[in-house]
């Protein structure tokens, strides 16, 4: 889900041409995944990217955002031997902490996205941060 926001960010800043998109690579940390979760994962994945998919709870169908789309490609690594895994649980862990030190909330910086449930909000100051960089 938050994966998509930031997708859909990148095309609405004109950062991505969703037409461009033909493969999608997805690195996920191994631990704690069963076996078959990295087909249900591409699975899903290919499904919210190319197809879009329907919400019976709410009866809603979400558009796909990337029509073109051939493939996408889930590895599951050891975060110990992949770095920008291994930096992704750090930043992770971080978030994790200190939304539990301040009662569920999470201070954005100004080169961070933050998704929060329920309310699907995206922050969008990382997108202002890599325009003022872009300059």
């Amino acid at each position: 889900m938050v994966l998509k926001k930031c997708f859909e960010q990148m095309i609405k800043y004109g950062y991505l041409d969703p037409s461009s998109v033909d493969t999608i690579y997805v690195n996920v940390d191994e631990h704690t995944t069963a076996t078959d979760g990295l087909y249900e994962l591409r699975e899903n994945l290919l499904n919210e990217f190319k197809f879009g998919t329907w919400n019976f709870e709410y009866d809603k169908f979400f558009n796909p955002i990337f029509k073109d789309l051939k493939d996408v490609v889930v590895n599951f690594c050891d975060s110990r031997k992949t770095t920008l895994v291994r930096a992704a649980d750090i930043i992770a862990n971080h978030c994790f902490h200190s939304a539990n030190k301040n009662i569920g909330t999470v201070e954005a910086k100004s080169n961070m996205f933050v998704y929060v449930l329920p309310g699907r909000y995206i922050s969008s100051n990382g997108f202002e941060y890599f325009k003022k960089a872009q300059q």
